[in-house]
């Protein structure tokens, strides 16, 4: 089966710190993720109790045909800055957390009235900043020293 021949390809990985990819059978990428070990986080995802009680991972192995890696020999500092351009850049499907948040060199800064007493805040993730703007708040992208600049002046 499909699952057995992942298995093998985890069971190739390395056991050394990088960034893994799940690929469907067109090449297209599912999730991306970062591992100070991939063989044994690549491995985790294939065990059978957690295929049985997470819907998630199911759903992700249901897809994957294909398993690769990126080693990344500056450590974890390097593997979390891979994982987050390449879940920019390929915008899987299955990353629910990283792929809406602002560039680190960007925050969305929110202005919003509640009861009355205006509130300002820099919003974490797209959606937020989206919601807020659904419900009449003024929403702005900018580089993170005009938005510092902006709150404080």
């Amino acid at each position: 089966s499909h699952v057995e021949r992942l298995r093998g390809l985890s069971r190739d990985m390395p056991a050394k710190t990088g960034v893994y990819r799940w690929l469907d059978e067109a090449g297209n990428v599912l999730y991306v993720g970062k591992a100070k070990n991939l063989r044994s986080r690549t491995s985790h995802y294939l065990a059978p109790a957690l295929i049985q009680s997470s819907p998630r991972h199911r759903k992700l192995l249901a897809s994957a045909r294909m398993l690769d890696s990126v080693l990344t020999p500056g450590g974890e500092a390097d593997a979390l800055a891979l994982e987050a351009r390449l879940i920019q850049r390929e915008r899987p499907a299955l990353n629910i957390l990283l792929k809406d948040a602002p560039k680190p060199e960007s925050a969305r800064i929110v202005l919003t009235s509640k009861n009355g007493v205006g509130q300002i805040f820099v919003a974490k993730f797209q959606d937020e900043a989206q919601s807020e703007a659904s419900r009449g708040a003024r929403v702005w992208t900018l580089p993170t020293r005009e938005a510092a600049n902006r709150m404080m002046g």
